[in-house]
């Protein structure tokens, strides 16, 4: 009789563990089902297009946030970078005590249109970790590089923002767009892009040297003095072009 009970406890024990195992299996597949539809419902968000203010935080959390300056001055260029010849430059920089007044203006142009800052119409998570990832993987060491960086995080997404305000008929005439807007630095036409903006940098440290006219030639003295400074005047302007000036450009219906 003993034995007999002693069996039938040993078979309930079992069942009950075997339940245990049975739901505890459940449980993790339930979990696992769980964070599947989550991951698969985070990468389709990531591919769709994002709102308004969602691309301005991303813009000013994680794209602002990730310049990076090589320190290593062996890698940087060692051209004249800071010098402003033929160059616009701003002379005194102020504070631009009115923008908070000037912001809120523009930000209550949006609300009476409030549906377009609702609207998917922006690149995407993934577009924009795409951007984040190459400049994290390319520090600052030139002004061409300096120029990359402003034209992918800040240049590209205000010309799609305006791109859709054209776009909206209601924000259109509330912003006063009439055309197409763009933004590009002019260049001299005369110079070839990448040798002219390769002539003064040298990764090794060294300036490109200057070259000098020939004094000895047999016109005389004065006249290879007239050639080097004319050369010297000649070559300070070829090398140095107008490319850190960016200039906005709004193109009405006729293309002008």
């Amino acid at each position: 009789m003993e034995e007999t009970i002693a069996e039938l406890r040993r078979q309930l024990e079992e069942e009950r563990q075997a339940r245990e195992e049975a739901q505890r299996r459940e449980e993790e597949e339930r979990q696992a089902r769980e964070e599947a539809e989550r991951l698969q419902g985070e990468a389709e968000r990531r591919l769709e297009p994002n709102t308004l203010f969602r691309l301005l935080d991303r813009c000013h959390n994680s794209l602002s946030q990730a310049i990076r300056v090589e320190t290593d001055a062996t890698l940087t260029t060692q051209g004249d970078a800071t010098d402003p010849v033929n160059r616009l430059y701003p002379k005194r920089v102020v504070p631009w005590l009115d923008f908070p007044q000037l912001q809120e203006k523009i930000w209550r142009k949006f609300d009476r249109t409030g549906a377009f800052t609702s609207r998917p119409l922006f690149p995407s998570d993934t577009q924009i970790d795409y951007i984040l990832t190459n400049v994290q993987n390319r520090p600052i060491y030139s002004e061409a590089s300096l120029r990359n960086f402003e034209r992918d995080t800040v240049d590209n997404f205000v010309e799609k923002a305006i791109m859709a305000l054209r776009d909206n008929e209601p924000l259109r005439h509330e912003f006063g767009i009439q055309g197409r807007v763009t933004f590009y630095d002019r260049v001299n036409p005369s110079e070839t892009s990448l040798e002219k903006s390769l002539e003064q940098m040298n990764l090794q440290g060294t300036r490109t040297p200057q070259r000098v006219a020939n004094t000895r030639h047999r016109r005389g003295r004065g006249m290879g003095r007239g050639v080097a400074q004319g050369q010297k005047r000649d070559s300070t302007t070829r090398r140095r072009n107008r490319r850190a000036d960016q200039f906005y450009v709004h193109l009405m219906a006729d293309e002008r």
